[in-house]
């Protein structure tokens, strides 16, 4: 028996041991031959942890991809808007010093086409004959020694600058407007079309009233300067030409455009509201500018016709003084121009044509009223 039972093999028998592995207390079982025997479940979670840390792994590189990339778009973005905003720059400075030249050579060659009559002066100024003979006689007390007061002709030259700064920004604005209106509009459905047409216009209201601000600034600071100035032709020339070009009549055509009402239309009823604008605000309000010119032509000559018999000084410094006040009032006339060009020519047979508007505003096959606008803009641009 006792030989029997000393040949008898002892049982395995397994040893439960405690160790620690990533942070965490492992209870595993050790065998009697001294091998570890790792535990099922632990082995499981640690599979777990390995993808989670893997997947984080892979989220975290893939974040930092996208935050380069938004970098890089941002960047990119930054850099074009900041190229887009020099070309703007560059534009109006291009528009400023072609337009400051365009209407010096208008003035000029009006100002040269013959003097008025005392009685188309008194005219064109709106005054009696006694207000006239009051500027006039400011010229009286002048002599060859020395004219008081050219300190209001560097005054009148830096707002000339501003002028032309403040004009040019309103036509390249409207210009730049109207072209992303046409590269943007293919992408538009109808609705969509309607509603960025209307602001269109809007916007283009919004940049010509913002000229109109800028002249009564202006018309302020002639005001004052005439109260220490000893002749006041210039100060009545302005509010002259403030007359022309702050036509009441132009004005209320752009201030009356329905455009409200034509950004929420349905297509069917875009065409008779278009018309109605056109015929009713648009034509009419640029028609005036126009007539902008010709009152301009006349206003150039009431210098040269008030002072023509008098000594060459006083000319000189008057066509001086009153030549600054005009041209800002012809750069206005001609940034207007190109900005109704723009929209005429550019905008409206666009419009036309995609709405397929006919000439009695209705929706029809043929495009014609945007050629019959294009054609009518071309030809009274062209006079």
């Amino acid at each position: 028996m006792s030989g029997a039972s000393g040949s008898m093999t002892a049982p395995r028998t397994s040893i439960q041991q405690v160790r620690w592995q990533r942070g965490k207390e492992v209870e595993e079982l050790r065998g009697a031959d001294g091998q570890w025997i790792e535990d099922p479940a632990f082995k499981n979670e640690e599979l777990r942890e390995r993808s989670q840390d893997a997947d984080f792994a892979r989220e975290e590189s893939q974040e930092a991809k996208a935050l380069v990339l938004a970098r890089k778009q941002l960047d990119s973005a930054r850099a074009s808007e900041r190229m887009e905003l020099h070309r703007r720059a560059a534009l109006e400075q291009e528009a400023r010093a072609r337009l400051a030249q365009e209407a010096d050579a208008m003035r000029r060659e009006a100002a040269r086409n013959g003097t008025l009559s005392e009685e188309s002066v008194r005219r064109a100024l709106d005054v009696s004959k006694k207000e006239l003979g009051r500027v006039i006689g400011t010229f009286a007390h002048w002599s060859s020694d020395g004219v008081s007061g050219l300190w209001i002709e560097g005054r009148l030259e830096e707002s000339r600058v501003k002028a032309a700064i403040s004009s040019a920004k309103m036509l390249e604005a409207i210009k730049h407007k109207v072209a992303t209106f046409k590269a943007q509009s293919e992408g538009y459905d109808d609705h969509q079309f309607l509603a960025r047409l209307a602001q269109l216009l809007n916007e283009t209201r919004a940049e010509v009233t913002g000229v109109e601000n800028f002249d009564d600034v202006l018309m302020g600071k002639l005001r004052h300067w005439d109260e220490g100035n000893n002749e006041t032709l210039t100060y009545t020339l302005a509010v002259a030409l403030q007359g022309v070009t702050r036509s009441v009549e132009f004005k209320n055509h752009l201030q009356r455009m329905d455009t409200a009402r034509l950004g929420h239309a349905k297509a069917t009823e875009a065409c008779g509201l278009l018309g109605k604008i056109v015929q009713a605000n648009l034509q009419p309000a640029y028609k005036g500018i126009e007539s902008q010119r010709e009152a301009l032509d006349v206003l150039s000559k009431i210098a040269p016709s008030i002072t023509e018999t008098m000594p060459d000084y006083i000319q000189t410094t008057m066509m001086n003084r009153t030549g600054t006040v005009l041209n800002m009032a012809y750069v206005e006339h001609l940034a207007l121009k190109e900005a109704a060009t723009a929209i005429m020519q550019d905008a409206s047979p666009l419009v036309m044509d995609r709405l397929k508007c006919t000439m009695s505003g209705s929706v029809g096959q043929r495009p014609a009223l945007g050629l019959a606008l294009a054609a009518a803009a071309a030809a009274w641009l062209a006079q």
